[in-house]
């Protein structure tokens, strides 16, 4: 939780479960000293007596380390996973979700942050590894909220593409109506934004009835105005990406370069929409059931609990999206 490096105990003990696996009472003994487990308690998890399933979704799944090979809207991404990383955030995220469906109930995972935080490259590797670990379930379908931007001729005829990536260039109606059919559990194609046309593709992903789990991510979900207050409702867990703010800022600029603007003009476009865009993003921060941190090197460092709402900017002003 605190971003420090494994100590040479869990090095270890995850050293043995790649090669022949460890007594359960060990795995429960590391995972009730872990400071993660008392954030995901506070969400209904018992996460020590889950040790040993976590155990057994490690040994499926450290084959993954230490990268993954992602398509993000479009564009390939290679993704860092280290094994003390996997063992305590991303498979405790992961058995989190999974007891979301009670009854068979489709659940829908909500991955908020600012722009550039990370989230799409979070809910791949959170997909892929639901597969892998527990390859019965049938892993997790994705739901960018990206998908719902304006089409750049609509953005135009409203004098709005200057202004792209704010809450206004999306169509918040059509996507609040998606979520509505995903949590009655039909079935529903969802759009996806393709960065290399920058544009949304209006029949990107079907969402079947089989797909029990369905992950949401995007910059707006847990805004709480307008046709956004919907959202957070519709959301069993409500998950919010931090990631420091100058690497936030490069991440984005770097995008906007690779999608032909120039280097002044994409750290112009930054500083006139992104970062107030961020400063409104972070303001739902409170409203996430967790709080997933990432470090300057993309690595998820910890899980914690959001603070009240009027605490909010106090705890931003560290070394997490400092706006």
């Amino acid at each position: 939780m605190d971003g420090k490096a494994p100590d040479a105990e869990l090095v270890g003990f995850l050293d043995s479960l790649r090669a022949a696996g460890r007594p359960t009472a060990d795995a429960e003994r590391l995972v009730r000293s872990d400071p993660v487990t008392g954030a995901l308690a506070a969400i209904g998890l018992d996460a020590a007596s889950m040790a040993a399933e976590r155990a057994e979704a490690f040994r499926r799944c450290v084959a993954l380390c230490p990268a993954v090979a992602l398509d993000v809207a479009g564009h390939r991404e290679h993704a860092g996973l280290g094994p003390a990383e996997l063992w305590r955030f991303y498979l405790p995220i992961c058995q989190a979700v999974r007891a979301l469906r009670p009854g068979g109930a489709r659940a829908l995972v909500g991955i908020a942050g600012p722009g550039a935080s990370g989230k799409s490259v979070f809910a791949g590797l959170l997909s892929l590894l639901l597969l892998r670990a527990w390859p019965e379930g049938g892993g997790a379908a994705l739901c960018p909220m990206d998908g719902f931007h304006r089409s750049n001729a609509d953005l135009d005829a409203h004098a709005l593409r200057a202004r792209k990536g704010a809450p206004e260039t999306f169509d918040a109606e059509a996507f609040v109506r998606c979520l509505r059919r995903l949590k009655a559990g039909r079935t529903h194609t969802v759009p996806r934004y393709d960065r290399r046309l920058h544009d949304p593709v209006p029949d990107g992903a079907r969402i079947g009835t089989a797909d029990r789990l369905v992950l949401v991510e995007g910059n707006y979900l847990l805004l709480g105005e307008g046709a956004w207050a919907e959202v957070q409702a519709l959301l069993d867990l409500r998950l919010f990406l931090t990631t420091p703010a100058e690497t936030m800022r490069e991440a984005m600029i770097e995008r906007h370069v690779r999608g032909g603007r120039s280097p002044a003009a994409a750290a112009a476009h930054f500083a006139r929409v992104d970062e107030p865009n961020s400063r409104l993003i972070l303001g739902g921060l409170p409203r996430a059931d967790l709080v997933v941190e990432r470090d300057a090197q993309h690595r998820v460092v910890g899980i914690r609990r959001p603070p009240p709402a009027g605490q909010a900017a106090d705890r931003l002003t560290g070394s997490v999206c400092p706006l």
